[in-house]
């Protein structure tokens, strides 16, 4: 007896130090999703994106990492916007984007999304870039849509096979996957955040409460369980690696060396496999050189496209 009730009391602590509910919408979307912020509407999902700087330049398409929003792109936007239009989105299942219908998130379905959206603003031709998860989507659109992209950035993108954090490998384990849906206590958040920087003085507390408050909108928690559990979530078909040294657009790839989780040999296959490709790495930097660097990477990528 004494025993089953101290396992009640450790599932009751962890529930109170762990678990929490999702927020309701309208006070983060005010508070988050005002202007800039525009919305659409793509085959009954809602679409959440910015479209900024000067419509008379190049277009630079970014997309964000997972568990993250569009506004891990606002230090380049207010860095680049007299220089570029900057067009930014969450993408499915993040932010104030709907989750995709049948729970579809393996890379190329997202692609085939975002080539709906593309297509919806009318963009072409543009300098596509993204980090993480959102660089392993810009060069699969770059390998499934070539004469949209006219340049590729990559800043710690994944694709190859990586060993994945610690989180989520706790949760792939089938007792404790359910739990995580209800999973997102702030410090928690913000533990993973330090873990990604570098530099604990790039990271600001505005951050991680907008990281901790995004990741608790309705449905955002369940799709990342989903999508982290897909064998082609995170990780690239073969197939489409082995497409990699086809891409002819002039390609930029950016690497932060102090990335706890895709070392810098990683970084190297994808300058490797891509013709021509050129490399730049910060020693200082993590997993979020845009964020962590923000004037550094956005001058370089500047360069790179002006070039």
């Amino acid at each position: 007896m004494i025993v089953a009730w101290s396992v009640l009391a450790l599932i009751l602590l962890a529930g109170v130090l762990l678990v929490r509910a999702d927020l309701p919408e309208a006070p983060l979307l005010s508070r988050y999703g005002g202007p800039p912020s525009r919305f659409l509407t793509i085959n009954g999902v809602r679409v959440h994106y910015r479209d900024e700087g000067d419509p008379a330049k190049t277009t630079l398409f970014l997309l964000h990492g997972s568990n993250v929003s569009l506004h891990a792109w606002e230090p380049w936007v207010k860095h680049l916007a007299g220089r570029f239009r900057l067009v930014t989105v969450d993408l499915p299942g993040h932010g104030f984007t709907g989750e995709l219908p049948d729970d579809e998130y393996d890379g190329e379905r997202v692609v085939a999304f975002l080539k709906q959206f593309v297509d919806a603003l009318g963009l072409s031709r543009f300098v596509i870039g993204g980090n993480s998860y959102g660089g392993m989507l810009a060069w699969i659109y770059t390998v499934l849509h070539p004469e949209d992209v006219e340049k590729l950035i990559l800043i710690n993108a994944v694709g190859f096979p990586f060993r994945d954090p610690w989180l989520w490998r706790l949760a792939k384990l089938p007792l404790v996957e359910p739990l995580f849906i209800w999973v997102a206590p702030r410090w928690l958040v913000k533990a993973t955040l330090l873990e990604a920087v570098a530099d604990p003085a790039h990271l600001s507390e505005e951050q991680v409460t907008r990281y901790y408050e995004l990741v608790r909108l309705p449905g955002k928690r369940r799709a990342q369980l989903i999508q982290n559990r897909i064998p082609y979530g995170y990780i690239a078909r073969p197939e489409l690696l082995n497409r990699l040294h086809a891409i002819s657009q002039p390609t930029l790839v950016i690497w932060g060396e102090q990335d706890p989780w895709l070392p810098v040999s990683y970084g190297k296959r994808f300058s490797e496999a891509i013709p021509g490709a050129r490399w730049v790495s910060y020693e200082d930097a993590g997993h979020l050189a845009m964020e962590e660097f923000p004037e550094r990477s956005a001058e370089d990528a500047a360069a790179f496209i002006q070039a």
